[in-house]
């Protein structure tokens, strides 16, 4: 990234698209900052003030969707079927699973945008997205291709078990800090991170 480019990115926002739930954060870039002076990152509100929402999605003939608990009103409900545990490797772009994958992307990404129009603009802003750490390359690559799709602006995948890791490292009340020398084990298991000292 050109070094011009490079000072227009003001943000980072992590997304958790998880088989039951969703997750995103936004950190700051602080590209002049030591390291052990960085803000941490922030875990972004998903609606209702609840940092998690369902991974559920409904989409209704005339193509309007409803994501999380918006997916299972009753109302809504009467018109078509929620799509719920849709997230799987990926093997196909055109694929149906995949296609509700791509537009689960698109409106989380847009739930995102709406909720954060003070700070984050079309071009101040990058996205990463995890998978499962099992996923191969070439399954992370074709996810990268789906958020594309999606209309995210994405800059990279990361591994669950790899962003668990980071977390933990960043956080001052984990220990891994003081403990790294001694070896850790982070797992990562859902929404609860655990770190194991060794």
């Amino acid at each position: 990234m050109k070094e011009e480019q490079k000072k227009k990115i003001e943000y980072i926002i992590g997304i958790d698209l998880g088989h039951g739930e969703t997750s995103a954060a936004i950190c700051p870039m602080q590209w002049d900052t030591a390291i052990e002076q960085l803000d941490p990152a922030k875990d972004l509100d998903m609606g209702g003030n609840k940092k998690v929402m369902p991974s559920a999605i409904t989409i209704l003939d005339n193509g309007n969707a409803y994501i999380g608990d918006a997916a299972f009103n009753p109302e809504i409900l009467k018109q078509a079927e929620v799509r719920v545990c849709f997230k799987q490797a990926p093997k196909d772009v055109d694929g149906e699973a995949e296609k509700i994958m791509i537009r689960f992307m698109h409106e989380v990404y847009k739930r995102i945008r709406e909720n954060n129009k003070a700070i984050l603009t079309d071009s101040n802003h990058l996205v990463y997205i995890a998978t499962p750490s099992g996923w191969d390359k070439p399954t992370q690559e074709l996810y990268v291709e789906m958020a594309r799709i999606a209309d995210l602006p994405i800059a990279g995948v990361t591994k669950e078990s790899r962003a668990a890791f980071v977390r933990a490292q960043h956080d001052v009340t984990s220990g891994l800090g003081r403990n790294i020398d001694k070896g850790s084990i982070v797992f990562d298991m859902g929404q609860v991170h655990w770190t194991l000292h060794i």
